[in-house]
């Protein structure tokens, strides 16, 4: 690896000078991002951006849950959250609605899959609890146990050699192994933080495990700065200090791959061109190991060159990026927001100075002390100075645990050491373990904290083997926790998984903990079996809304008996200032029609997320349609002031007035009677146009159908051979009535938007499309729409490998443009085609701009039978197009012999005609294996043997060949001996005759 150069201190400090000028917005070269925006304000611009672009994309029907596109877009908000940018959290329209489509996208065996088909769970999975952990850790920890279960799931997928595997096979996400296992790596880091001892010590195997295959491929050649920049966030997720010689190793060679073409930033290696995608993970990773903005002149050109390629968007007013490798907008956005989240405005890490464990003495007569060291950073990058405020949870009843100092204030960058200091009673009993939290929260900004957990133990410590436990929450769940005025009892039971109740106070201690924070601990003094605390937050609780609850069993090391392993109980509670009370104030609109579909909302108070609404008989609720929550200043998304349903009225629904009801989750329940009418009249149906009006085969586009009266539920056809995925409906706008007229009417026209797929063998030509609703009515404009053919040329221009063996089994990848899925590939006698799959292959030219065509895979199954020798390949489309390689793969022999001759010419010399002469010509075996062979030859020649030949490995043949000319003279051309055999390279050989007759 070359060294990188340092930069004299003068040089690197006229760096950080021109730095400081492009935060400022002075940028150095011309930028795309708005005269004068500050890095903070592109980052802000940047998540204003992304947050409803993915949210709208995620409505539109795009399902994927678990793809780059959510996973990330998560981790990245929820980072920038944690720094303290302003980011959109609600659960209907915002980052919260996000990490509710990750979790609620889970399967019951805790793992995702594409689609929920069961296929690439490692890479769906990866994405969904990359998301989930970083909004675990910065933003809220509601789905704490969605992140559990998820890496349980996980942990049985882990290789041998400590690496999870990539499945999907296209870009972004295939980039070898590295990013899906250092995602992986990041969300078992962060679970590690929700279970028992006994289990976390199983999840930091694992990630000791996963670490060591990064470091031994460290200085892997040819691995892209995508994947460079994952390891090392994999070996800071396994906590490898930054100073590890490993963790420098890989951030140096980052450093030294900066962009040579743009001479800042990062592409996809150090002769391409920088772009968003790449410079966003690599800043995401060097920030993860502990770089600061200020130390590395290659970082502050990477953010700089992000300022400057931010776009504005006028709809918006947020910005976002573009990047040459990838289509969309929100992947470039997503990693550039990663990137730069991480060197924030502000921002808190809090981390354990040695070890997290300290040993108490069991049975000492006299109370005992103990303590901790943190270390707190202000990890914000702009300059800024924060005052943070630390506090610790946790410890059993006598025990105290205080922060000294109570309070720091810190500059950005800079660090400071505090302390746990724990006092104990007397004779404390053996195997206790006792859980701690120190955090660290912004004064005046609670959204921006962290924290860390530590144990104090007596031993003999919790076990590692025995029998398995089960905690279950008794009280907490579900409960509504006012701040400064609730007295909430936690409490929990534990059993064996013999059933066997676990009570006593030898029998190991539960500690409760809400919103990841350990609020206390009971190892149950009275022996009732109840191990409960009663928990009062004060107004200076700074996780509110729903959160996660969870009782965590320490197990128990049993003298004489059976050791009990840990186990966890998980829910959740709301934490708030107040409740508003349940009540229905109106519906808007109060009326519907027979068969008709409408959105209605209902306006109050006190509706809680999962909330149901009824509306009596013959009125079905299909939707709950997200929207905004009723916010304060102190309280996050505990109550809304509205409910949004889509309602489905039945052609025979019974008319008149009828009431209406909405139930909490938690039971609670109102009723507002004669809120809603039920009516006859229907708005007529109007169907006048189409646009675009045509497609290509085998293309996927959106289409909007013009007209008046469509509702929600409208099905549309557009006959054989074109499948409609998605349909929404919603309003045109405002269309100008004439031209030259200043006055512009308004016209109430709406609009069906569907997005549809042609299939590649459709027919061709006009069709007509129809719309049906919900209620029966339907509306045809014939013509409306035409199938065209495809533009894209079939192409077959190579074949990877190029040859198989007789009997061999192997994947070959064909390349080439136009391959469509359906196609049909021939490799001829004796092989069997199987499982062609066609996607797009992306490459670069330059370094700068992408090149896509197509590639088709197949599974090969080559008979032992089948002939040898070059042969054509086929590929043939759906709608009978096909295209032929001449001689683009061979089959070659399997067998493991080595033919092996004394010469390639036997040479007669001079016979009387009429006459013969004969040779010996010795054919031997060297290869390792049997070889069969075949000889034959032609007059005036012949050859003693012709039969097939087997010869063992080592052994010989000697065969007698015989000249007997017929006429004078040469013999011309030479004849020739052929040896056909199955050596691999020695198939077919010919031995020259040579002879003359006299």
């Amino acid at each position: 690896m070359n060294q990188r150069k340092l930069i004299p201190t003068l040089a690197l400090g006229a760096l950080i000078v021109l730095l400081v000028g492009a935060l400022l917005g002075v940028s150095s070269t011309p930028g795309v991002a708005a005269p004068g925006d500050s890095a903070t304000t592109v980052i802000q611009k940047g998540v204003n951006y992304l947050t409803p672009d993915v949210v709208n994309w995620t409505k539109a029907g795009q399902t994927c849950a678990a793809c780059h596109r959510q996973g990330a877009a998560v981790a990245g908000l929820a980072t920038a959250a944690g720094s303290g940018y302003n980011v959109n959290q609600s659960n209907f329209t915002g980052l919260g609605y996000l990490a509710q489509i990750l979790a609620s996208a889970q399967e019951p065996s805790g793992i995702w899959s594409l689609s929920n088909d069961g296929i690439y769970q490692n890479t769906t999975s990866s994405y969904a609890l990359f998301g989930l952990s970083q909004y675990d850790r910065f933003v809220n920890t509601r789905f704490s146990q969605n992140l559990v279960s998820g890496v349980e799931a996980l942990l049985p997928h882990q290789q041998a050699d400590g690496r999870w595997v990539e499945e999907f096979g296209a870009f972004p996400v295939n980039a070898g192994d590295a990013p899906v296992t250092a995602r992986i790596m990041v969300a078992i880091a962060q679970a590690k933080e929700r279970v028992d001892i006994g289990r976390a010590r199983v999840y930091q195997a694992a990630l000791d495990r996963a670490a060591k295959w990064i470091r031994d491929h460290k200085a892997d050649e040819g691995v892209s700065n995508f994947e460079l920049a994952y390891a090392l966030v994999g070996l800071e997720a396994a906590g490898v200090p930054t100073g590890n010689s490993d963790l420098l190793f890989i951030r140096d060679r980052l450093l030294d791959r900066t962009s040579k073409l743009t001479g800042r930033g990062w592409g996809t290696l150090e002769t391409d061109a920088a772009d968003p995608f790449n410079t966003g993970v690599v800043l995401y990773a060097l920030r993860q190991a502990g770089l600061e903005l200020r130390s590395s002149a290659a970082v502050q050109q990477g953010v700089a060159y992000l300022i400057d390629e931010q776009i504005n968007d006028p709809n918006t007013g947020g910005g976002y990026w573009e990047s040459p490798l990838v289509g969309s907008r929100d992947i470039p956005t997503t990693f550039a927001i990663l990137g730069l989240a991480g060197y924030g405005e502000l921002g808190v890490r809090v981390s354990v100075v040695g070890s997290g464990q300290n040993i108490l003495d069991a049975n000492k007569t006299t109370p005992q002390t103990t303590s901790f060291t943190f270390d707190v950073l202000n990890t914000g990058a702009f300059g800024g100075t924060a005052t943070f405020q630390f506090s610790a949870g946790g410890g059993l009843p006598g025990w105290t645990g205080t922060v000294t100092p109570a309070s720091a204030t810190l500059a950005a960058g800079q660090s400071t050491r505090i302390t746990l200091n724990i006092t104990t009673p007397a004779a404390l009993p053996e195997a206790l373990p006792v859980e701690w939290t120190v955090t660290a929260t912004a004064q005046g900004t609670l959204a921006v904290s962290g924290s860390a957990r530590v144990t104090t133990l007596t031993n003999p410590p919790p076990p590692a083997a025995g029998l398995q436990s089960i905690t279950t929450l008794v009280s907490g769940p579900g409960a509504k926790v006012l701040l400064g005025q609730t007295a909430q009892v936690l409490s929990a039971r534990i059993a064996a998984a013999t059933g066997q109740p676990v009570a006593g106070p030898r029998s190991g201690v539960v500690t409760f903990f809400v919103a990841g924070v350990a609020v206390g601990a009971d190892n149950d003094a009275d022996g009732d079996g109840l191990f409960q605390v009663t928990w009062s937050p004060t107004l200076a609780w700074t996780a509110r809304g729903t959160q996660d609850l969870r009782a965590i069993y320490s197990g128990i090391d049993q003298a004489g008996g059976e050791d009990l392993l840990g186990s966890v109980g998980a829910a959740t509670l709301a934490v708030g200032l107040s409740f508003p009370r349940l009540e229905i104030v109106g519906v808007d609109p109060p009326s519907g029609n027979q068969g008709e579909t409408l959105q209605v909302t209902i306006n109050g108070n006190g509706f809680d997320e999962g909330a149901a609404v009824s509306f009596g008989e013959g009125v079905q609720v299909i939707e709950l349609v997200p929207t905004a929550l009723r916010r304060s200043r102190q309280v996050r998304a505990l109550a809304q002031n509205r409910l949004v349903v889509v309602v489905q009225i039945d052609p025979g629904a019974a008319l008149g007035s009828r009431a209406v009801t909405v139930t909490n989750p938690d039971g609670s329940t109102v009723t507002a009677p004669d809120a809603f009418l039920v009516t006859t009249a229907a708005e007529p149906l109007r169907f006048n146009g189409v646009e675009p009006g045509s497609a290509k085969q085998g293309e996927t586009v959106q289409v909007t159908l013009l007209g008046d009266g469509f509702l929600p539920g409208a099905v549309v056809s557009f006959g054989e051979g074109v499948q409609v995925q998605s349909a929404s409906v919603g309003k045109r706008g405002l269309k100008a009535a004439s031209c030259g007229v200043k006055r512009i009417k308004a016209l109430a026209e709406t609009r069906l938007t569907v997005t549809l797929t042609v299939d590649p063998d459709a027919a061709l030509g006009p069709r007509d499309v129809t719309v049906t609703l919900p209620d029966g009515r339907s509306a045809t404009l014939n013509g409306a729409f035409e199938v065209l053919t495809s533009a894209i040329p079939l192409v077959l221009d190579g074949v990877s490998p190029n040859s198989g063996k007789q009997g061999e089994s192997l994947r070959v990848t064909l390349s080439g443009g136009g391959f469509v899925p359906g196609a049909e590939v021939d490799f001829g006698e004796g092989i069997t085609v199987q499982n062609p799959v066609v996607s797009k292959r992306s490459g670069k030219t330059g370094g700068v701009k992408p090149l896509a065509d197509h590639v088709l895979t197949v599974d090969l199954i080559i008979a032992p039978t089948a002939p040898r020798g070059p042969r054509n390949v086929t590929v043939t489309l759906p709608d009978g197009r096909s295209e032929t390689a001449v001689e683009a793969f061979t089959v070659k022999s399997a067998g493991s012999g080595k033919l092996s001759l004394p010469a390639r010419k036997i040479d007669f010399g001079t016979v009387t005609v009429n006459k013969k002469k004969a040779k010996t010509f010795k054919i031997t075996n060297k290869g390792v294996g049997p070889l069969t062979l075949s000889v034959e030859t032609a007059a005036p020649f012949s050859v003693n043997q012709d039969n097939t030949i087997v010869l063992q490995k080592g052994k010989s043949i000697s065969l007698t060949v015989t000249f007997a000319p017929k006429q004078k003279g040469k013999v011309v051309p030479s004849g020739e001996l052929t040896i056909e055999s199955d050596d691999p390279a020695n198939e077919f050989v010919i031995v020259e005759l040579a002879g003359s007759g006299k």
